[in-house]
C-alpha cells in the first residue's frame, strides 16, 4: 500500500512541478518529487534526513544554477539561487551549532530555496510563510504530545514542514 501511495504522490508532485517549473529547472524538482515521500517518512520516524537524499538534491540545484550561469537555459536568476543556497547553508550551520535544527534540515532547506529561486524568487515569500506556520504547528504538536507521554518528545521533524512550503509554493506558481 505504501508503494502505491508513494507512486501516486510522486506522479501528483511531478505533474504539479511540470506546470510550475521552467524546463531548465526541472531536474531539482523531479529529484525532490521522487524523494519527498521517503524524506517525510524518515524524518517523522527517526528525526533525521538521510544524506543519500539531501546531498544529491543540493548538488542538483547547484549544478543547475551553474549551468544557468554559463548557458542561457531559461532558469530564473541562477546567480541569486547560488547566493541563496550559500546563505541558507551558512545560516543553517549557525543554527545547527546552536542546536536549533539538524544538518539534514539545513541541506534540504538549501536545496528547496535554490530550486524555488530558479523558478521564481517571489515564491520564497509563500515558502517562508507556509514553512514557518507548519514549523510552529509541529513544535506545538511535539510539545503537547511530549507532555502527555512518560518519555519526552525527541525533537521536531522540520523536513515535512519545509517540503510542505516548497510544494505549496509550486502549486501557487502553477495556478498563477
Amino acid at each position: 500500500m505504501t508503494v502505491l501511495v508513494d507512486s501516486l504522490l510522486i506522479l501528483l508532485l511531478c505533474g504539479l512541478g511540470v506546470m510550475a517549473v521552467p524546463p531548465a529547472a526541472l531536474a531539482p524538482m523531479v529529484w525532490l518529487a521522487f524523494t519527498t515521500p521517503a524524506l517525510v517518512r524518515h524524518d517523522v520516524a527517526v528525526r533525521r534526513l538521510p544524506n543519500a537524499l539531501t546531498l544529491p538534491a543540493l548538488g542538483i540545484v547547484v549544478v543547475t544554477a551553474v549551468v544557468g550561469l554559463c548557458v542561457e537555459t531559461g532558469a530564473q536568476d541562477p546567480e541569486v539561487a547560488l547566493v541563496a543556497v550559500a546563505a541558507v547553508l551558512v545560516g543553517g550551520w549557525a543554527a545547527t551549532r546552536a542546536g536549533a535544527v539538524g544538518l539534514g534540515d539545513v541541506k534540504l532547506a538549501g536545496s528547496l530555496v535554490g530550486s524555488l529561486v530558479l523558478v521564481d524568487g517571489t515564491a520564497l515569500v509563500l515558502f517562508a510563510a507556509v514553512t514557518s506556520a507548519a514549523g510552529v504547528g509541529a513544535i506545538l504538536l511535539t510539545t503537547v504530545r511530549g507532555r502527555s507521554r512518560a518519555v519526552p518528545a525527541r525533537g521536531v521533524a522540520y523536513g515535512p514542514c519545509l517540503l510542505l512550503g516548497y510544494w505549496a509554493s509550486l502549486a501557487v506558481e502553477a495556478l498563477t
